[in-house]
């Protein structure tokens, strides 16, 4: 009863009761009135279901929510800006992690050419990185 007094609850319903529409309901008849030879109606229905397309930018309306959550809540202001910061020296290590992977998939390619490890665990370079991963860091 209370949810359709909420604006934004009416607005989240009208976005999903559009976006069933446009995903489920409206390929459904598309695909029901296209004919091999390409009907010129299913064209024209599937061309109108854009403009609900552009109609799904109100979902940006929802993210002014969550700059109210930040204004009440400045603490989730401050572990939000630490987890973007955090983000910098995961993507280094990382980075870091897959240069040394690579450096070993390629030694171990070239020391196993030949022996019996080279068809089982090191047949190419990726395949030695995947083996390498895989076995290596999480057994």
């Amino acid at each position: 009863r209370e949810g359709l007094v909420d604006g934004w609850f009416v607005l989240d319903a009208l976005l999903v009761f559009m976006m069933v529409c446009d995903n489920w309901v409206m390929s459904v008849v598309a695909i029901t009135l296209l004919s091999p030879a390409g009907d010129a109606s299913a064209t024209a229905l599937m061309d109108n279901s854009s403009v609900m397309r552009t109609l799904r930018i109100l979902r940006l309306l929802r993210m002014a929510r969550m700059a109210r959550l930040f204004r009440l809540m400045p603490e989730l202001l401050v572990m939000l800006r630490a987890m973007c910061s955090a983000v910098r020296t995961v993507g280094v290590a990382l980075a870091f992690l897959l240069a040394i992977d690579y450096v070993f998939a390629v030694a171990f390619t070239q020391m196993a050419r030949g022996s019996p490890l080279e068809a089982q665990h090191f047949p190419s370079v990726p395949a030695a990185m995947h083996t390498l991963l895989i076995q290596g860091a999480f057994p």
